[in-house]
Formats: structure tokens, C-alpha cells, sequence
């Protein structure tokens, strides 16, 4: 895990609010994977969509495995899985300016910020190990 990155970090629920729940921030990694995996029979191939769609997932894989300690990778893929966790969340920060608050659409785009800098954290603190 990516524990060592973090003063407090848990894999359970723990009554501690400030420790950081990685278990909570991998099962958000995995859904966001099978949402992209779902839309990408229905992308045009050769669309920007599909590349995109091709380029996060990448980047959403080497997040989970950095989480995770499943694998080491090269610096040149930290390097684009940072730029497009970044671009996640920014375009989840533009959702959630969008959103009422307290909607499902408003919780949802805060959790995936929340756990996103999770996953930037990491990548960001994996790269200079």
C-alpha cells in the first residue's frame, strides 16, 4: 500500500476521522476502470473519445497498482498518469461547480476529488522515491 506516504492511513473503517482510508479510494479507482471499460465498445475507433477514454484508464490502472504496491512502473508513465488524474479532477471540479449542492451529482464529484487527490498524492510522492 501507499501507506508510508501518509501519517495516517488505514485499510479498514477506523473511527479516526483523520486517517485516510485507502480501501475507499481503490473500490473508487475500480469503479471509475469498469465505468470506462463499459463505454468504450460504444466509442468510435480513432475517435479523441476513445483516446482519452485509452489514456485515463492507463492512468487509473498505475494509480490503483501504486496504491496498491502490485508494480513498479517507469517514471515517463507516473509522469502521464499524473496529467491525467489531474485532468479527472478538474473536470470533476467543473462538475461539482456545476451541481446543487447536496445532489447525488454534487456527492458523487466530491468523492471522486477527494479520492483523486488520494491517487495524485501518491503518484506525485511515488515519483521521487
Amino acid at each position: 500500500m501507499c501507506k508510508h506516504l501518509f501519517s495516517k492511513i488505514t485499510m479498514r473503517n477506523d473511527l479516526d476521522k483523520n486517517s485516510i482510508n485507502l480501501s475507499d479510494t481503490v473500490k473508487m479507482i475500480t469503479s471509475l476502470i469498469q465505468r470506462c471499460e463499459n463505454v468504450r465498445p460504444k466509442l468510435k475507433e480513432g475517435s479523441a473519445q476513445l483516446s482519452l477514454n485509452t489514456n485515463r484508464l492507463k492512468a487509473l490502472y498505475i494509480g490503483r497498482d501504486i496504491l496498491l504496491n502490485q508494480k513498479k512502473y517507469e517514471q515517463s508513465d507516473i509522469d502521464l498518469a499524473i496529467v491525467q488524474i489531474g485532468s479527472i479532477l478538474n473536470k470533476s471540479k467543473s462538475g461539482l461547480n456545476h451541481a446543487k449542492v447536496n445532489s447525488s451529482t454534487y456527492t458523487r464529484f466530491s468523492k471522486i476529488i477527494y479520492h483523486m487527490n488520494i491517487v495524485l498524492t501518491c503518484l506525485e510522492k511515488s515519483k521521487n522515491n
